[in-house]
């Protein structure tokens, strides 16, 4: 028996508390923000969309009704299981997947993980959503972090967003090493694809902030370190 999963979601936004966050100005969350606050991520295929209202009775909220997707699962990188289907409520989005598109997609629920992407000194920490109502998400799925960039085609730029997805997620999360996680987003920010170099040099410059004196000096040392960012290193 197929599993079913229903979300519905006021919008929230978690922001890395970094100087280099990627939830700075009007980009978005990087992968690697988006791989570390996820429950769920995978590629999966749009069913069918529609309007949802799973708000409680005398919530503020009751009357709104917001748009969810469902989706099957294809392939899950982590958090779920493939044939699952898995409804998510994306609220305020200012664009969604068409039905029969497959997509990249990462999500969340009231309990995520949180961590500054460059923090390599702490373990990730479990969060809950508390009960302020403009934060209130009834039990269930919405789309990470940022709503417009928490999915995202297979092919978008040539496939460069999507292998640079499967990189970030195995050295942060599957098999966390700092070494290589270096070495993925060091690359990406001359990537071609605007996305990918966003976000790399947004956690590169996370990843510089938190780093210890030898971590440090591997980059200063570093022949490939991006010329754009070495001044953000310690002479």
């Amino acid at each position: 028996m197929k599993k079913l999963i229903v979300a519905t979601v006021t919008l929230l936004t978690l922001t890395a508390t970094t100087k280099a966050s990627p939830n700075d100005g009007e980009y978005g969350s990087s992968i690697g923000v988006l791989t570390l606050c996820s429950d769920m991520a995978g590629i999966g295929t749009v069913l069918e969309t529609g309007y949802t209202n799973n708000f409680p009775v005398g919530h503020s909220l009751y009357e709104h009704s917001h748009e969810y997707i469902t989706l099957q699962v294809e392939e899950s990188f982590y958090g779920g299981s493939n044939q699952q289907i898995v409804v998510v409520n994306f609220g305020l989005a200012s664009r969604s997947p068409p039905e029969s598109e497959r997509i990249v997609f990462f999500v969340r629920s009231n309990e995520y993980n949180f961590n500054d992407v460059g923090n390599w000194n702490l373990e990730n920490e479990t969060r809950k959503v508390e009960g302020v109502e403009s934060d209130y998400i009834p039990p269930g799925y919405k789309f990470s972090d940022d709503y417009n960039h928490a999915w995202f085609s297979p092919n978008a730029d040539n496939g460069l967003i999507f292998n640079y997805t499967t990189n970030i997620i195995h050295t942060l999360r599957t098999e966390r090493n700092w070494t290589n996680y270096y070495e993925v987003v060091r690359s990406g920010v001359t990537s071609p694809s605007e996305r990918v170099s966003n976000d790399s040099n947004a956690d590169l410059r996370s990843l510089i902030q938190f780093a210890d004196p030898a971590q440090l000096l591997l980059m200063k040392n570093d022949p490939l370190f991006p010329v754009e960012l070495k001044d953000l290193l310690p002479k």
